[in-house]
């Protein structure tokens, strides 16, 4: 599932501060109210297509103080406020933003009149209260006996997995459970407001969600209460209820998650939703496992190694099986040859037909999900036959291989393909490539099939082509997403851009050019000392003891050669 991101454009704009300063025009104010400072700043933020925003951060800038403050904003012009409420700062808690202060078509300039007022200010620890609002909030959200109130229209934008806590529109709330008030407050917080923790208080918040059995809500699916292995060999079953009500959509509550860990060893997310292909339901599904031991915090940007597949590499096949009430396997599916590292990422987006699943949900509207894991020892090699994930319907031969695949979902993604499968061409379920090779087109389908593999930037450039050649554009920007914070030479990142068209890749690269020149600019502004440049040896103190008669003449010289012009007007005189 694409997730949400919301982009920000710092603008100018003019404040009207009333403290030690009036008409500041400036993207940041600062302001002092009795021994407090405080900034303002104002932003335009993009929230997806179509949805632009003014927001207002006010932060407390004063540490060691909790101090409760009126903020009243409007624009100028206007009468009515766009903005009325208190609000106590203190601790991390120093940020408060409203995300959605104006929405607006265009940039246009905004004269904004924020008045800040303070209430009262003490030294003393911050604590929350016992009911916590934020701005615009009209949301309830209940925690150990306590209220937050949020802006749920903005939450939903910003992260739609958990738009399943606002579906209840007549009563406007929604209990948490198993969270405590705190983290629930920090962990949107951190959202809403870009508060920044301690490592520790990061590591508490996300081991405090992975320990949890359940992060889809209530009711929506069923596991056992102890964590399930993830031993090779050893599988385990998964009941998901309420499956009729799955829709076309991978947003939550139409997504259900399962998180399992084997003994803080291995932590594995597994989800499944609906997708439609060329008017065709397919129930899908995505597996994500990671490793807690040897974390690579740039895994990432470190996808195109200069490195690929040696002798000494392990794989392993994933196994997907929809079993009846009478404990039968009754749609097969498998994932083959996943590299074993610290970061997996496989799907199978088209499983099966939604038509063919419904039969063998039961009474209850259950659905029983096999998962397991066998080692992989056998390798593709050419004159075999490699199958994708889910429903297979045709054939792509390539180097003498065989590639089954999903027609529907091939054609959906590349119009290339949906010419060769057409019915011009008799609707064949077979196409011959012979143009292209076999790794690099496996590896292309693979990566449109949703599995992260990593790659040489040979194999890189290879992958580039075939998808512009077929025209596969949803992989050509999912490569050059993953290319933005690669770890690449800026050089072959421009190249590629450049090679393929990649506009937005292009610009960043730009962007970064500039970057570099101008620290370079700013570090020649600092004049080096020359390279030949060598101080005078110090002067040697004087000898102690009185001089000699040649000292005193030597001494002496030059004294009487500023004499001697003198000597001919003496003997005029």
């Amino acid at each position: 599932m694409d997730g949400y991101e919301e982009e920000e454009e710092e603008i100018q704009v003019k404040y009207r501060l009333r403290g030690e300063s009036e008409w500041i025009v400036k993207k940041e104010a600062v302001m002092t109210l009795d021994k407090t400072q405080w900034a303002i700043r104002l932003k335009l933020n993009k929230q997806g297509e179509g949805q632009q925003y003014y927001s207002l951060h006010v932060a407390l800038l004063t540490p060691g103080i909790t101090a409760r403050t009126h903020i009243k904003c409007h624009r100028e012009g206007q009468d009515s406020s766009d903005w009325d409420q208190e609000y106590t700062f203190g601790a991390h808690q120093s940020v408060l933003v409203n995300p959605c202060l104006m929405k607006t078509d265009n940039k246009e300039k905004v004269t904004f009149v924020v008045v800040l007022q303070l209430m009262w200010s003490k030294p003393i620890p911050f604590e929350l209260t016992k009911e916590l609002v934020w701005p615009k909030g009209d949301f309830t959200l209940k925690a150990d006996g306590r209220t937050l109130k949020v802006d749920h229209e903005y939450l939903k934008r910003r992260a739609p997995l958990l738009a399943y806590m606002f579906e209840d529109d007549e009563k406007c709330e929604y209990e948490v459970k198993d969270v405590k008030f705190e983290d629930l407050v920090d962990a949107l917080g951190a959202l809403q407001h870009r508060w920044e923790f301690a490592a520790d208080r990061l590591v508490e918040l996300i081991r405090s969600r992975a320990d949890s059995a359940s992060i889809s809500g209530e009711s929506r699916w069923t596991a056992n209460e102890t964590a399930e292995r993830l031993d090779f060999e050893t599988p385990f079953t998964w009941t998901i209820e309420e499956f009729s009500t799955l829709k076309s959509s991978t947003s939550s509550p139409n997504q259900h998650v399962l998180l399992a860990s084997d003994d803080g060893v291995h932590k594995c997310i597994l989800y499944v939703y609906v997708q439609q292909f060329s008017g065709t339901k397919y129930v899908s599904f995505g597996i994500q496992m990671n490793t807690f031991e040897d974390v690579d915090e740039n895994e990432d940007s470190n996808m195109f190694a200069e490195r690929e597949e040696d002798d000494d590499d392990e794989f392993f096949d994933v196994y997907i099986n929809a079993i009846s009430e009478s404990g039968d396997r009754v749609i097969r599916d498998q994932i083959h040859r996943i590299q074993v590292n610290n970061s997996v990422i496989v799907g199978s987006p088209v499983f099966a037909k939604l038509d063919d699943v419904l039969p063998w949900v039961s009474a209850d509207d259950k659905l029983t999900i096999e998962f397991g894991w066998t080692q992989n020892l056998g390798e593709v090699k050419p004159g075999g036959t490699y199958v994708l994930p889910g429903t297979v319907d045709a054939k792509i031969v390539c180097d003498d291989t065989t590639l089954r695949i999903n027609k529907e979902y091939l054609c959906h993604h590349s119009d290339y393909f949906s010419g060769l499968f057409s019915d011009r061409w008799g609707s064949r379920d077979s196409v011959k490539l012979p143009a292209e090779k076999l790794k690099v087109l496996s590896v292309a389908l693979e990566m449109l099939y949703n599995r992260r593999v990593s790659m040489s930037p040979v194999l890189l450039s290879q992958v580039l082509d075939c998808a512009d050649r077929t025209w596969m554009s949803q992989l050509t920007e999912g490569i050059q997403r993953m290319l933005w914070s690669s770890q690449m030479e800026i050089e072959d990142r421009e190249w590629l851009a450049e090679q393929f068209q990649l506009k937005d890749l292009e610009v960043k690269c730009t962007l970064e050019h500039k970057k570099e020149q101008l620290k370079l600019k700013k570090v020649s502004r600092k004049r080096a000392r020359p390279a030949d440049f060598k101080d005078e040896p110090p002067m040697a103190p004087p000898q102690p003891g009185r001089p000699s008669h040649d000292q005193e003449m030597e001494d002496s010289a030059p004294m009487l050669q500023q004499e001697a012009p003198q000597l001919p007007e003496q003997v005029s005189s």
